[in-house]
């Protein structure tokens, strides 16, 4: 039985989550808490599996509050937030801090409550799953390999990719990330509106410009372009580079599959692969895709990973793509790109 805390400052939504999670017959709901200090107390008393809270709960005390909290929990945090401009920036400051995943608290029809029911149930197990693959991990460590010193031209895109749980690799990224690059996607997890909201929250810290991708963009040495995990985009070849293409949201199961599979169609070899953390399989064949046609193809490091499945079955299915430590992407991406790149015509 999977053993989870429920943390919320509003009786009522505590007794629906508890019951949207138990409609699950292999999750238990051990206790509940309105507030941070109920929530501290409840965690050394039941030792739960999984934490779901509201990124809003009672005495979190901003930023200190809840790292402070996150470094003394053992089991991975998945927050709920509303859809408003503080409790979504609350949001990435705490995904930052190390939770594990988001999902958007929004339940005023069936259809929604539906949506939120199944996202936690999906989260809670993706969340135990990847607790359980770090203890393992760190029990028998492997040796990582690192890349080769970079060769010949740099590429003309990179791509990177990150499912439920990865949102916190991504954020690392976009904090570190040199300024030497070429037009660079990021396929991020968390839904709309975090897009936007991400390209905001980077501007004050960040020397390469953090944008959402939308449709008409011509991408441009020196920018990011954020999108969904659940509908990447796709780009056209043109004359004068690279463009992003009118996109829609995908029903279809492995969306990271398909963008790095569009990119070995239009980019080629000349494109570059990095799958990041998250739980499933979704980006390992298009990777390997991306790796047949000639491209440089990176893994996060499980070792380094929050939710190391998706990194640990993409290296099982092929031992090809180079294991990379998170905190190691930054000064690799420079070296592979040392000078300033011009995506060709």
């Amino acid at each position: 039985m999977l053993r989870v805390l429920v943390v919320d400052g509003s009786l009522l939504m505590r007794e629906m989550l508890s019951c949207l999670l138990e409609s699950d017959a292999s999750i238990e709901v051990c206790g509940t808490a309105g507030d941070l200090a109920t929530a501290q107390r409840l965690l050394r008393r039941l030792s739960p599996d999984v934490v779901v809270m509201d990124v809003e709960v009672p005495g979190s005390r901003g930023r200190a509050g809840w790292e402070a909290f996150l470094h003394a929990v053992a089991p991975p945090v998945i927050l709920l937030t509303r859809l408003t401009q503080r409790s979504l920036q609350a949001s990435l400051r705490v995904v930052e801090l190390g939770a594990f995943d988001v999902v958007i608290k929004t339940a005023t029809s069936a259809r929604e409550m539906s949506l939120l029911r199944d996202q936690l149930h999906t989260r809670v197990h993706a969340a135990q799953r990847s607790a359980e693959q770090i203890r393992v991990l760190r029990k028998r460590k492997r040796e990582e390999t690192t890349p080769p010193p970079p060769t010949g031209a740099p590429p003309h895109l990179i791509a990177f990719g990150a499912t439920s749980g990865g949102a916190g690799a991504v954020s690392y990224l976009l904090r570190h990330l040199p300024d030497r690059l070429p037009p660079v996607l990021m396929a991020q997890p968390l839904p709309e509106p975090f897009p936007q909201l991400i390209s905001r929250h980077c501007a004050p810290f960040q020397t390469i410009t953090v944008l959402p991708a939308r449709p008409g963009l011509q991408l441009l040495p020196g920018h990011v372009y954020i999108t969904c995990s659940s509908h990447p985009v796709h780009l056209r070849v043109e004359q004068t580079g690279l463009t992003i293409l009118p996109g829609r949201r995908t029903s279809e199961p492995e969306p990271l599959n398909n963008l790095f599979s569009h990119l070995a169609e239009t980019v080629g070899a000349r494109a570059m692969g990095v799958l990041l953390a998250g739980c499933g399989t979704d980006g390992s064949n298009g990777l390997g895709a991306l790796q047949q046609c000639g491209a440089t193809t990176w893994v996060q490091s499980p070792l380094t990973a929050t939710a190391p499945e998706l990194p640990l079955r993409t290296q099982m299915q092929s031992g090809k793509h180079h294991s990379v430590a998170l905190e190691n992407m930054p000064q690799f991406l420079a070296a592979s790109c040392p000078q300033p790149c011009e995506v060709p015509a």
